[in-house]
């Protein structure tokens, strides 16, 4: 291994750290939650200004049934015809 190729690893490496401490540094500003009004710059980005009320329904005795194709059992060849069918 020579200078240069040892000097450009070093290089990169602390290019990389400055950028990795820049970006903690950054983010942790924008995830800081204001105290006098309690949402952060990220927050007030996603959030809505109307107050929308959430409601539940419950849904008992429900019976869904799926109907599709039948899959070819297993170990069939693709040329096999689907069980419980006749030409």
């Amino acid at each position: 291994m020579n200078a240069k190729t040892l000097s450009f690893g070093l290089i990169i490496a602390l290019v990389t750290a400055m950028l990795a401490a820049g970006m903690t540094v950054v983010g942790t500003h924008l995830l800081r939650m204001d105290e006098a009004t309690g949402s952060s710059f990220l927050s007030g980005m996603f959030s809505s200004s109307s107050k929308d009320s959430v409601e539940f329904v419950e849904i008992k005795n429900v019976v869904i049934t799926l109907k599709g194709k039948a899959l070819p059992a297993a170990g069939a060849e693709p040329g096999d015809q689907w069980p419980g069918k006749h030409p």
